[in-house]
């Protein structure tokens, strides 16, 4: 079976994203709100990194798109403990490949008599790089699977190692359109409030000031896409797995013989 475009996947996702995000108005204030405690105007003890914000979100985001899928989907603690767990290991593919290797050739470069090790931080850069590109790939789906299939991490994790098999093209080219998505609806709107505010606001304190708030009221626009990506991973993994469908059965016609 032929597989679906990427654009028509993320068109139909970012479609039903729309309704999904207006119709869970209650998360996404709770979400503005998080924000802006933990990362814009941290409270004593709530200061946290953007990134770190965003993975404990994680799980209130594919939930809002997944639910447009699946309505009886309910907010459970048993598959957002597997989708954190999953989520966590495409975050350490690329802590483990690509950053601690680095760090810890650049902590020795600066030991006496070998800073020739420095020398490895591009080779070693490109090997980690690639691998967790690849593994990426491979991983992506696991975190939604756990949650539209209800699997546990290990066979998620199968799951989708099996499905991208073959599909590692397409699989790839998706996961860089959603990159994308999120990328224009977000930090494209961040940049040209960055200038705006660079432009109009001629005090620092209050370009601070306007700045953050300028962060916090384009979260909308980051969980929208972050919304539509949760439905296009669900919508692409059906199409994935209705063309793994097709290939079995292509191949058991070619083996059964004519009559």
């Amino acid at each position: 079976m032929k597989q679906d475009p990427v654009g028509i996947i993320l068109g139909e996702a970012m479609d039903k994203a729309v309704g999904a995000t207006i119709r869970s108005w209650p998360y996404v204030l709770a979400i503005c709100a998080v924000h802006a405690v933990t990362v814009q105007f941290p409270a004593t003890g709530l200061g946290l990194g953007a990134a770190a914000v965003a993975f404990l979100l994680a799980p209130v985001q594919a939930f809002i798109g997944l639910r447009a899928l699946l309505p009886d989907l309910r907010f459970a603690t048993p598959w957002i403990v597997r989708f954190y767990v999953a989520s966590a290991l495409l975050s350490a593919v690329w802590l483990g490949l690509v950053f601690l290797p680095i760090t810890a050739i650049a902590l020795a470069a600066r030991q006496p008599n070998i800073s020739s090790w420095a020398a490895l931080i591009p080779f070693v850069f490109l090997i980690g790089f690639g691998l967790a590109i690849w593994l990426g790939v491979k991983l992506s789906l696991a975190p939604t699977i756990t949650v539209y299939e209800e699997r546990p991490v290990g066979e998620s994790i199968a799951r989708a190692w099996r499905l991208t098999t073959g599909s590692f093209g397409q699989t790839f080219v998706f996961n860089t359109a959603v990159t994308l998505v999120v990328a224009i609806l977000y930090v494209l709107p961040q940049q040209l409030g960055t200038y705006a505010s660079l432009a109009y606001v001629h005090d620092p304190s209050t370009r601070a000031l306007v700045d953050k708030l300028v962060e916090i009221a384009l979260v909308p626009a980051m969980v929208y896409g972050n919304v539509a990506c949760y439905v296009g991973y669900a919508r692409f993994l059906t199409s994935l797995e209705a063309q793994a469908e097709g290939r079995i059965v292509g191949a058991t016609k070619a083996r059964t013989p004519a009559t």
